[in-house]
């Protein structure tokens, strides 16, 4: 089965976030409240699972994890966040602008 893992990342100053996601199959669903470890994480190296959504058409699980807050209003903190998740294979569909 396909599985949309996806987290949010937020600035925690100013209402800016940017969702990431990373698909693939596998045979096993986690559950609410069990950790997804992933080699983009870093300290933490797991994020507990918030939600789980099934669509039966399309036969996808869309997994959520827990968002994370970054301590900032600099708009290049959250760039760089997501150029490093882009690094490990991670998707995001809006690009951050910094100005």
């Amino acid at each position: 089965m396909k599985i949309h893992l996806g987290q949010q990342i937020a600035l925690e100053a100013v209402r800016d976030f940017r969702h990431v996601y990373k698909e693939f199959e596998f045979n096993f669903i986690p559950r609410i409240g069990e950790n997804v470890s992933d080699t983009a994480f870093k300290d933490p190296y797991s994020y507990p699972v918030a939600d789980v959504n099934y669509n039966f058409d399309e036969n996808v699980v869309y997994v959520t994890l827990n968002m994370i807050v970054i301590p900032s209003s600099d708009k290049k903190l959250l760039k760089s966040y997501i150029d490093m998740y882009k690094l490990h294979n991670w998707k995001c569909d809006y690009d951050v602008d910094i100005d």
